[in-house]
């Protein structure tokens, strides 16, 4: 059996390291935020939500399934300038075409950042 090279070694650790996946301001209409590649798996690590807001605001996201069909699985209240991890999602694997939609009761109000490992 041939040895690995220190190449594909590097390559194949960079393809599984914690990566942002996500880095945007939720819309107040439902919209596909994070969408799983062609040919990759991705486990959701974390998702942080920051209401930059004076006001509260509700914050609901969905888990997808590419062949169809999805489920709320947070329905999130952030007081003005507050922020929290949304623990129903970590550790969620995404298959190819698998997503996570949702929305916040004011456009470009709040922030979602999504960082997760991706594995080809």
């Amino acid at each position: 059996m041939p040895e690995p090279t220190p190449t594909s070694n590097l390559i194949e650790m960079s393809e599984n390291q914690p990566q942002v996946l996500v880095a945007q301001k939720l819309p107040s209409s439902y919209a596909q935020i994070f969408v799983g590649e062609a040919n990759t798996t991705t486990v959701i690590l974390t998702i942080t939500l920051d209401n930059t807001s004076a006001s509260t605001r509700t914050v609901q996201l969905f888990l997808g399934k590419d062949e169809g069909g999805s489920a709320r699985v947070a329905y999130i209240e952030l007081a003005p300038n507050e922020s929290c991890v949304v623990e129903e999602l970590m550790g969620a694997g995404l298959q190819p075409g698998d997503y996570i939609g949702g929305h916040a009761s004011a456009a470009s109000a709040v922030d979602i950042a999504i960082t997760g490992s991706v594995s080809k």
